[in-house]
């Protein structure tokens, strides 16, 4: 017998949050759960020091405009 599932993102304050993870290949890797539409669980993952700094610098210009 087998079950196929999904996970489902936990809603609340801080639950979901942002992280820098260590990687062999690339570094590091900026990884953020989020929640779908449906309530499923998604990553958004920036790797090496160029999604790193496409972040950073995407951040700093929604802050200045």
């Amino acid at each position: 017998m087998s079950r196929e599932v999904t996970a489902h993102a936990l809603a609340g304050a801080g639950l979901l949050r942002r992280s820098a993870v260590p990687s062999a290949r690339h570094g590091v890797v900026l990884v953020q759960p989020y929640a779908t539409h449906s309530g499923a669980l998604a990553l958004r993952v920036a790797p090496g020091a160029h999604g790193v700094l496409s972040v950073v610098r995407a951040r700093a210009c929604r802050l200045l405009h």
